[in-house]
């Protein structure tokens, strides 16, 4: 009553259905419902899981969280909204994650990207981003198999001490997670001001990118990718046919749409570029927290790591080398497609002219 007393009448209908369609899902994929809704103001039985790796969620319930509140999240609000208006209002009455909710964890913990993001970038922005990942790893299932630890959705936010260690940080719901042995990699979501680099939790996660990526992980770990709504940058695009239909949409003014997302593949130089020259110049050494305590914490970890933060900032350096490597092969290969487009429509017949993005 105290959370719904605070909202407006729209945004708690919402709250309400989307239970609902919570307790529809578990009806049709599990034996058990989740839990017996009767209605948002009455106390709720979640079954729980374990901290850590078990509370991945796939791709496709990130995105039904969207689309249920896509309305009221619109595309500037950021997760510190929807966590106080959404996340915490739906789970407050079993005082669980939002992934236990949503009924992840009733199956054996699964492979999946544990994601580092700054929570006052936009939602849908940091939607999208997972989006474009997602689809690069499984073009055809990316909503059922890929799956993503997200501090929102997977901690719950009614047992903050216990989900950050008690004081252990070697026992937090993250290193939990990342050291699980289930984890594929680290997927990290940036926009072009590097933002997550500038937060202390995400140093954490980058140091253990770093020790996951020199034990002996690496052969199934892929270390660090960055994400961003215009694509991933640390890894080379999909198929030419897919770089061609790209080329021909953004010749023509459309983008080419998966599901509710608008794919790029890649082609957002500009943004990319950006991001590559804050990269360049960022010091790890002035991320910040909201708690000093936190970042004395985690300070104190990254000087205990072979070459300090000196190196972390060397390892954060040679992604953006890599970066710069995949930056040179897709637009050396654009520039091939576009000429060789142009060479085509230029010796065709006249009563055959059509696009040559889609010609080759």
């Amino acid at each position: 009553r105290f959370w719904l007393s605070r909202m407006r009448p729209p945004l708690a209908i919402n709250l309400s259905k989307h239970r609902e369609d919570l307790l529809a899902f578990s009806k049709a994929h599990f034996r058990k419902p989740l839990w017996p809704f009767r209605d948002s103001t009455r106390s709720i039985h979640v079954p729980r899981t374990g901290r850590g790796p078990e509370r991945a969620v796939p791709a496709g319930t990130v995105l039904c969280l969207l689309r249920a509140f896509k309305s009221f999240i619109r595309q500037d609000r950021n997760e510190y909204y929807v966590d106080r208006n959404i996340i915490q209002p739906l789970t407050a009455p079993c005082s669980c994650s939002y992934a236990e909710l949503a009924g992840c964890g009733q199956n054996k913990p699964s492979k999946f990207f544990f994601v580092s993001h700054y929570w006052g970038s936009p939602f849908l922005s940091f939607v999208t981003s997972l989006a474009h990942h997602a689809y690069g790893v499984d073009a055809m299932m990316w909503k059922e198999s890929v799956s993503y630890w997200i501090c929102l959705l997977c901690v719950s936010q009614w047992a903050v001490s216990e989900e950050l260690g008690s004081g252990d940080i070697s026992q937090s719901s993250f290193f939990l997670a990342m050291h699980s042995g289930n984890c594929e990699g680290t997927c990290m979501v940036v926009d072009e001001e590097a933002q997550p680099l500038t937060r202390c939790w995400c140093l954490f996660e980058l140091i253990q990118t770093f020790v996951l990526q020199s034990q002996h992980h690496a052969g199934s770990f892929c270390g660090l990718v960055l994400c961003t709504s215009v694509g991933v940058l640390t890894r080379k695009s999909s198929s030419q046919e897919l770089r061609r239909r790209s080329l021909h949409h953004r010749a023509t003014g459309q983008s080419i749409r998966l599901d509710s997302f608008e794919l790029n593949d890649g082609l957002g130089y500009d943004l990319a570029l950006a991001l590559v020259y804050k990269l360049a110049e960022i010091d790890l050494g002035e991320a910040r927290a909201s708690q000093e305590k936190d970042r004395e914490m985690i300070m104190q970890a990254a000087a205990e790591m072979p070459g300090g933060l000196e190196g972390l900032n060397r390892f954060v350096k040679d992604n953006v080398m890599r970066i710069l490597a995949v930056f040179s092969q897709d637009f050396q290969t654009d520039c091939s497609i576009l000429q060789d487009g142009l060479k085509l429509f230029e010796t065709a017949p006249q009563n055959q002219l059509q696009n040559p993005y889609l010609s080759l």
